[in-house]
């Protein structure tokens, strides 16, 4: 008997949960919100307000180098990276070499490569290079004359004829020279990087490659300039100077 009047209570308070639960929810009451005080008159000014004054005007990048370092006009020596080139090395370049040198150096946007600019052992060729090359140069602006293209590569590089393993550079007629960085980094060989080691001998190469094709000048025997010649190791370029 006690079993069955503890289920009849279960059954009744579980029939008045369900009541309850099915019942409408007392509305809450609402809160009463006070009315925004009246809007406080402003006085007009007795005179009018100066206008703010204007934001300083940016200065340009360019200005950190010396206005005889940049000259206006044509182009001196149109610095021309291939695809892959670092960008930041090349334009970073071009400041250096337009300060020192007071000439008008500017690197373009990278140009295109393709297979036709390779040999069959992944190393770039330097006359397919120009031959490829040569039609986007003669798109660029500000040209005279006498101006002078620098082509750069972060592909390792070589001549045609293939009687050496590799070349830093090769230097043609018509003041176009094609320069390759790849050996220029220690780590091409295993070393362990060094970015400013890899930009000085780009600068040095790049600098003796407008010797050539701007200034027209010979290639030297004195290690003191940078127009010496035979260069056949990273020794070799680390050891010469950097004067014409």
């Amino acid at each position: 008997m006690i079993p069955l009047l503890r289920s009849a209570r279960i059954l009744a308070l579980g029939t008045v949960l369900a009541l309850l639960g099915c019942s409408a929810p007392t509305p809450t009451p609402p809160v009463a919100v006070s009315p925004p005080p009246p809007p406080v008159p402003i006085a007009a000014p007795s005179a009018p307000l100066a206008a703010p004054s204007p934001p300083p005007t940016p200065v340009p990048a360019a200005a950190t180098i010396p206005a005889t370092a940049v000259p206006d006009g044509p182009v001196d020596v149109w610095l021309v990276p291939l695809d892959g080139f670092p960008h930041g090395m090349v334009t970073s370049l071009a400041r250096r070499l337009s300060s020192e040198l007071h000439l008008n150096v500017r690197a373009c946007a990278q140009a295109g490569t393709n297979r036709q600019m390779y040999g069959g052992n992944g190393q770039m060729i330097s006359e397919q290079v120009l031959r490829e090359i040569s039609p986007a140069l003669s798109g660029l602006y500000d040209t005279t004359p006498k101006t002078a293209y620098i082509i750069l590569t972060a592909v390792d590089l070589n001549g045609a004829d293939g009687t050496t393993r590799f070349v830093f550079a090769t230097h043609f007629t018509q003041r176009k020279s094609v320069v390759s960085v790849a050996r220029l980094s220690d780590a091409f060989f295993g070393r362990p990087d060094r970015p400013d080691a890899t930009a000085e001998r780009l600068y040095k190469i790049v600098k003796k490659s407008i010797g050539l094709q701007y200034y027209d000048l010979p290639l030297s025997t004195q290690r003191e300039s940078v127009m010496y010649s035979p260069i056949m190791s990273l020794d070799d370029l680390d050891t010469v100077g950097t004067a014409f």
